[in-house]
């Protein structure tokens, strides 16, 4: 409850204020203690020996007036965001060699040609990830044949992934810049003018009410990343229903369901249905907010920038992901195993899979797959799998024996 209330154009108004009657000693206001419990402020502040703050005019709305709770949020979704986009490039890197895919989509001519910073980044890191696959086609020295029933032409999914992740690249980096800008800022209502800022003509140390709280460049950030967010989890869905389709998978059984093992041949079907309903779901979570404002407090506020609102869809939308990534790591381990077996991937994607099997069990029979994609979700959270995908896929050294088939 306590999320909601603010608009985002007299800054975050509601959050701060609930800071402010902590600090003023107010009796309803009360803050999660050390212990983790819930303490009234009055009692939390004396027995810290602190004395109840005292504010003199103006100075309520001075500490109120600020985006300091949509920056804070901003900051964390994007933390959060640059996280999940190397997860997503990873997996990206791993799906690739599952649907027999090729590195020459990531040939450095076409980022020379079209030298967009973000696409060449992502071109580059897809190459690292793919060097020394045995089952991506290793084509940059030149195109192969494909084998007897294999397409010859990698859909966009797979061969356009520089182009579609590289604006998100960009987006992320953009997005640094404001959140670093906004973070190192003053807010107003007032500010007062010193003598080196005065106007010509103008006595210097008189207020300044502008409109400093307003938090549209946390609202415009937090949007653009909601996008991200999407455009990630549709892009797991267009590999998942590939990995599970024999007609679309260049030779994975349908499903990824071992023959004679399960009923019905469905072990990957469900997970499938519900990636289709994570990208529906999220679509509605990354509409933008920004365009999205009435007339409010006796017609003042009659431009709002929804900020916090912004930041807190993208919170929902981030857990999403998370479900995403985690339905698509349990298909790609069980597709390993059907191509032979890990020591046939790169030594970039080796971690990956063995982190998710340290996880959860290949599908041999029909079962529940829920508490294997919960657990995934959550290492995606508690920053044990990012740990895997920082230390070892992207900064580890393949000759290590780190990356040996375990």
């Amino acid at each position: 409850m306590h999320g909601y209330g603010g608009l985002g154009a007299s800054g975050d108004l509601a959050q701060n204020q609930r800071v402010v009657s902590f600090l003023r000693g107010l009796p309803h206001a009360k803050v999660l203690n050390e212990t983790g419990a819930l303490e009234r402020g009055p009692d939390a502040l004396r027995r810290h020996g602190l004395s109840p703050l005292r504010l003199d005019p103006k100075e309520g709305l001075a500490l109120v007036n600020g985006d300091n709770f949509s920056t804070a949020i901003a900051l964390d979704v994007l933390y959060r965001v640059m996280q999940l986009l190397l997860a997503n490039i990873a997996t990206g890197a791993w799906t690739i060699e599952l649907l027999r895919g090729s590195n020459r989509a990531f040939h450095p001519l076409l980022s020379q040609v079209r030298s967009h910073a973000g696409q060449s980044e992502v071109s580059a890191l897809y190459r690292q990830l793919l060097d020394g696959s045995r089952l991506a086609y290793q084509e940059l020295p030149g195109p192969r044949r494909r084998l007897p029933g294999e397409q010859v032409q990698d859909v966009y999914s797979l061969r356009c992934l520089s182009q579609f992740e590289g604006v998100m690249m960009e987006t992320v980096r953009r997005a640094l810049d404001v959140i670093t800008v906004n973070a190192n800022s003053a807010s107003d209502n007032p500010l007062w003018v010193p003598e080196e800022m005065a106007t010509a003509g103008e006595e210097p140390w008189q207020w300044v009410s502008g409109g400093n709280f307003l938090a549209m460049h946390m609202a415009e950030t937090l949007d653009s990343l909601r996008k991200i967010i999407t455009q990630m989890i549709k892009r797991n869905d267009r590999h998942l229903a590939r990995l599970v389709s024999a007609a679309d998978s260049n030779g994975l059984p349908p499903n990824l369901s071992i023959a004679g093992e399960t009923v019905s041949g469905c072990a990957f079907k469900g997970v499938q249905i519900q990636s289709g309903m994570l990208e529906v779901y999220s679509m509605v979570l990354a509409a933008p907010v920004t365009t999205l404002f009435g007339v409010c407090e006796e017609r003042n506020q009659d431009i709002t920038s929804h900020a916090v609102t912004s930041g807190l869809l993208a919170l929902q939308n981030l857990e999403l992901l998370r479900y995403s990534l985690a339905g698509n790591w349990l298909a790609l381990a069980q597709a390993t195993e059907f191509r032979g077996g890990a020591h046939l991937l790169s030594p970039r994607t080796q971690p990956l899979y063995r982190f998710v099997r340290s996880q959860s069990e290949q599908v041999r029979s029909e079962r529940a797959l829920a508490p294997d994609i919960e657990l995934l979700a959550s290492s995606l959270k508690d920053g044990s799998a990012m740990q895997v995908i920082r230390e070892e896929v992207f900064h580890g050294d393949p000759a290590d024996n780190t990356y040996a088939e375990a």
